[in-house]
């Protein structure tokens, strides 16, 4: 993408509107995010030139934005994170292109908020097994499964083909995501690799692949005909909301479940393909900590004891 020197007469709302959402750069599911974050906090507040912003102009809008509207509507610190995280972004692609000398992002910090935030649920095994029993084709069932007890996120899902599937080998390739239609690369160098396919898996996928009945073939490059090979042609959004289902939850029913089975959280990084074993911990493995609960039991011990005479 290139860019003008009047570019450094617009506003950072000018900028991020007509050249960085703009941009062909981002997954469709990035740009929607992207999006969604500047209309919901940043339009509106960024009427300063992009040379003028400084550190403390950064650190004065995420205070605005923590503080709400003055009626409850704060938000929790994921979300100031998620906030700060783009407009950091945004003024780095400011200094690549010339337009800036330094990212003034980079030293701010986030305000205290007053918001906890929506708890995050993972799915426990009897909920899997109510969903997957109330599934109405075995289409269904096996892409709910698949997010079940291999961790796929939903685009992933989407994206996969049966030559993705090796039943044989029990293994899974991730090798691209579609999203609303559009295919693109994984999300992460991490996450485009294999998963192990669990016996109820496998039981499952080879049921589908019996069924498994492929679309009016396409036309290729030759003009030959050739088969669609995707999974699910049809949109899982809307299996989501038939079944008042949250894919993620279900991926983090698979990290949490991995994790009281003994596995370690590298183990289950591993598994679910995250780049930093910070995220798998913090965001996907949902137990309480043993170790505060032994600490309760000590202090249970010491304290219920009875005083000797």
């Amino acid at each position: 993408m290139s860019y003008g020197t009047s570019v450094l007469r617009f506003t950072l709302e000018q900028f991020i509107e007509h050249w960085f959402l703009t941009s062909n750069n981002w997954r469709p599911s990035t740009l929607r995010g992207y999006r969604s974050i500047y209309r919901k906090h940043i339009k509106g507040r960024g009427e300063k030139l992009i040379g003028d912003w400084t550190t403390r102009d950064v650190q004065d809008l995420l205070r605005t934005i923590a503080a709400g509207n003055g009626e409850g509507d704060s938000y929790a610190k994921a979300t100031l994170q998620r906030i700060k995280a783009f407009l950091s972004i945004v003024f780095r692609h400011t200094v690549v292109n010339g337009f800036r000398r330094d990212n003034p992002v980079q030293q701010v910090m986030l305000p205290r908020t007053t918001a906890n935030g929506t708890p995050t649920h993972a799915y426990g095994v009897e909920e899997v097994r109510r969903l997957l029993d109330g599934a109405e084709s075995i289409a269904e069932r096996a892409a709910i499964a698949l997010a079940a007890y291999a961790g796929l996120r939903r685009a992933e899902i989407s994206g996969l083909r049966w030559d993705d599937i090796d039943l044989k080998e029990g293994t899974i390739s991730v090798r691209r995501t579609r999203w609303q239609g559009r295919e693109s690369e994984p999300k992460s160098a991490a996450s485009k690799n294999w998963v192990p396919i669990i016996r109820p898996l496998a039981a499952i996928l080879r049921e589908y692949r019996r069924a498994w009945l492929s679309p009016k073939p396409t036309r290729g490059e030759d003009g030959n005909e050739v088969a669609d090979t995707s999974l699910f042609p049809f949109d899982l959004v809307f299996v989501g909301r038939k079944y008042a289902l949250k894919w993620h939850a279900l991926r983090r029913g698979v990290a949490t479940e991995l994790f009281a089975a003994g596995a370690s959280d590298l183990d289950v990084q591993r598994f679910l393909r995250h780049s930093k074993v910070l995220m798998t911990r913090e965001h996907y493995i949902k137990l309480k900590d043993e170790r505060v609960e032994r600490s309760k039991r000590t202090l249970d011990r010491k304290f219920g004891a009875k005083r000797r005479k």
